[in-house]
């Protein structure tokens, strides 16, 4: 399983950082990048929401190619059962990119 990303206020600057299992993986600073405070969090959570939102991507990418080619009753009520739970990981990642509840 992999290790969560996060996105933390940088409490020592002005900014936001990426992390993941305690390494930083990316900086956000407000002042170089002339972001306000706002803009420079969810650029921060965008990044750490990138590896989830992949995978949800090519999950539902299955899932839709599944539902499509599926040529019976079971295999597309199986597939549309998959898609509905892909939707539910695509609205978590979303809602972490964006900051918003699931």
């Amino acid at each position: 399983m992999s290790s969560e990303w996060k996105a933390i206020k940088n409490l020592r600057s002005t900014g936001w950082y990426v992390e993941c299992d305690g390494v930083e993986l990316a900086t956000v600073n407000e002042r170089l990048a002339n972001l306000t405070s706002e803009e420079a969090e969810a650029n921060a959570r965008k990044m750490a929401a990138a590896p989830e939102l992949l995978a949800a991507c090519r999950d539902a990418r299955t899932a839709l190619n599944d539902a499509i080619l599926a040529g019976d009753e079971d295999a597309a009520l199986l597939s549309l059962s998959y898609a509905n739970l892909v939707i539910s990981v695509l609205s978590a990642a979303i809602a972490k990119a964006t900051g918003e509840k699931a």
